[in-house]
């Protein structure tokens, strides 16, 4: 049985200051996750690039780098994890790093995932027991990674 929770963090592996979002598979058994919504004040945020626009006021076609992975329509095994997000702190990014820091705990993530025998269930924000569902909902508005664009 999978068992995935989200989780956010303001540091990566070696200590740098680094913003993640993730989903991890804290489970048994594999997990295929399916669609991820996110919502930051009531609003549905459809990609990285909107989600720093809307919390955080980064301009379209800024030029800030950010890292995104893909979290849906992925198989993630027992103890592993997907970070569909992150965000270096440099001297570019600081003024939204650290507005981000700030705004992500007013992040709204829900995600649906199932096991490899369609058996399904929904999270929302950190919750610790998730919500049996007959199947992942086809009315989410997802999440993309934004490579697509």
């Amino acid at each position: 049985m999978p068992f995935v929770t989200y989780g956010t963090s303001n540091v990566d592996d070696q200590g740098g200051r680094e913003i993640s979002l993730s989903l991890a598979n804290n489970g048994l058994g594999p997990a295929i996750l399916g669609p991820l919504e996110i919502r930051y004040e009531g609003k549905i945020i459809d990609s990285p690039a909107d989600l720093l626009e809307q919390c955080c006021g980064l301009k379209p076609n800024s030029g800030l780098a950010f890292m995104t992975s893909p979290a849906s329509n992925v198989a993630v095994r027992p103890g592993e994890s997907v970070q569909f997000f992150r965000l270096k702190r440099t001297a570019q990014s600081s003024s939204t790093w650290d507005k981000l820091n700030e705004e992500r705990w007013k992040l709204r993530v829900r995600a649906c995932y199932c096991s490899i025998y369609n058996d399904c269930w929904i999270i929302e924000g950190a919750q610790t027991i998730p919500t049996p569902a007959a199947q992942c909902p086809s009315t989410w508005r997802a999440f993309s990674d934004g490579a697509s664009r």
